[in-house]
């Protein structure tokens, strides 16, 4: 018989998922860090070029998130995929040699990027979305439950005043 509760699997499988693969993209952040400077102050760039990485910066620093900062985990995962975004939308504006100049010069390549990207982003499904569709199923159980509790009511209901009426 599957267990019903699916906290204790889910936070299971996150601190597996944590340890195995989302620390070392955690790891890699000061690269990152060092690749976002360097995109900042490339000559090559131009203001617009550079749009897609002042938006996701602003992110960051933006009280209002799609995911609050201040919820443990998840805060910070949706704002490390918006990073993502950021580099590698700024990344395509550059002629290719000149973005594989800069990444190198932080030791990350574009492989990198994507698979930290795809990291993050099963980390939030993991986190998000699986538990999310837990909640919906017992919401679901709880609406049908009120429409049928609600359904007997009024027939009780109607089948007691149809008596009084006799």
């Amino acid at each position: 018989m599957p267990d019903r509760t699916p906290l204790p699997n889910i936070v299971n499988r996150l601190s597996q998922a944590l340890r195995r693969e989302v620390v070392p993209v955690l790891g890699r952040i000061p690269a990152y860090g060092r690749l976002i400077y360097a995109l900042v102050t490339d000559a090559g760039l131009s203001g617009a070029d550079k749009r897609a990485l002042f938006l996701a910066l602003g992110y960051q620093i933006s009280p209002v998130d799609l995911i609050p900062g201040f919820i443990p985990i998840i805060g910070a995962l949706d704002d490390l995929l918006v990073m993502f975004w950021g580099i590698r939308t700024t990344l395509e504006k550059l002629p290719p040699e000149r973005a594989e100049e800069l990444l190198a010069g932080v030791n990350l390549t574009r492989e990198q990027i994507a698979s930290d990207t795809e990291t993050v982003r099963g980390a939030l499904r993991e986190l998000v979305a699986r538990p999310a569709a837990a909640a919906g199923k017992g919401l679901w159980s709880l609406v049908r439950g009120a429409v049928a509790g609600g359904t007997y009511l009024g027939y009780l209901a109607y089948y007691l005043m149809k008596r009084k009426n006799r």
